[in-house]
């Protein structure tokens, strides 16, 4: 005779691993230090790109100006400014990053614990069939 109750907890554990525990399972394989590490160098890779094309981009709009002034710049200075803005930018960026993932990551682990709690009862309902029968 089928278990309702098992059948019941197998579909909601398949509707899980569909929907909401496709990232989670994903990510399960990640210790915590190498989900947010792997994390924070991508967002490291992004912020140093999305500099890099912004000061592309001021160089473009500003062109005609450091064409002209070229002799007046000074270059360490400008060399210096642009640095500085970088490394705060990227430790700032770096410190959001952490929080943010720290967090994703354990929400991921409590919806795993759950997962793993469901499918232990399911085990624990498919042996009870067993000496049943």
């Amino acid at each position: 005779m089928v278990n309702k109750r098992k059948v019941r907890l197998m579909a909601r554990t398949a509707m899980y691993e569909k929907h909401e525990g496709h990232d989670e399972l994903k990510n399960a394989v990640y210790y915590r230090g190498d989900y947010v590490g792997m994390h924070m160098l991508f967002a490291g890779i992004g912020i140093t790109l999305g500099y890099l094309l912004c000061l592309f981009l001021v160089f473009v709009y500003r062109f005609e100006f450091i064409v002209n002034n070229l002799t007046d710049i000074n270059y360490r200075k400008l060399g210096s400014t642009l640095i500085i803005i970088y490394v705060l930018l990227l430790i700032v960026f770096q410190v959001i990053a952490y929080f943010v993932y720290s967090i994703r990551y354990n929400d991921y682990q409590s919806g795993l614990k759950f997962y793993i709690n469901r499918l232990k009862k399911i085990d624990k309902l498919g042996r009870e069939e067993k000496e049943e029968e």
